[in-house]
């Protein structure tokens, strides 16, 4: 029995089986990501470009959950005083609209979101009546920071968020 399991356990079959193995590790682990988490900025680790701190959200939320075929997820938090709420609907490649309010005037905006091709970012693209805005979401690999690549017109940000527990 000892020599039948050493005749066939040659170099070429330990490799067949090891690389079957990571294959499908690989495949299973392939899903989409889930951003779900307490965000805070990290102005050392950002690229802000021409928009500066002051168009950055400082630390928000993010809730995560499927429903049906669909991801959402949704963002919460504070700026400028005010509290929010956005929610974006992913595998649909959903269309929004409506009105955005701020600095005594209001513009209409329609928003879509997405997954990108790999399932590794989530990307939204808010069109307003005055520029076009595309964010791009992405975590590292170890999950502990947010990426989110902001284009306006032809500004570029990289805004990096580290993943923090909430306070109370």
């Amino acid at each position: 029995m000892t020599n039948f399991i050493k005749l066939h356990l040659t170099p070429a079959v330990l490799f067949l089986i090891i690389s079957l193995l990571l294959l499908s590790n690989i495949a299973f682990s392939q899903g989409k990501v889930n951003f779900s988490g307490h965000w805070v900025v990290n102005f050392d680790k950002s690229e802000l470009g021409k928009s500066g701190r002051e168009t950055v959200v400082p630390q928000f939320d993010i809730q995560q959950s499927e429903e049906g075929k669909a991801t959402l997820i949704v963002f919460s938090g504070t700026f400028e005083g005010s509290s929010y709420r956005d929610t974006l609907f992913m595998d649909r490649r959903q269309f929004t609209s409506g009105t955005q309010s701020g600095d005594n005037n209001s513009s209409t905006y329609l928003k879509f979101s997405n997954w990108s091709d790999d399932g590794k970012s989530a990307v939204l693209t808010q069109k307003l009546s005055a520029f076009t805005m595309r964010i791009t979401y992405s975590l590292s690999n170890d999950g502990k920071t947010l990426i989110m690549e902001r284009v306006i017109d032809k500004d570029t940000n990289k805004i990096v968020y580290d993943r923090k527990s909430k306070s109370l």
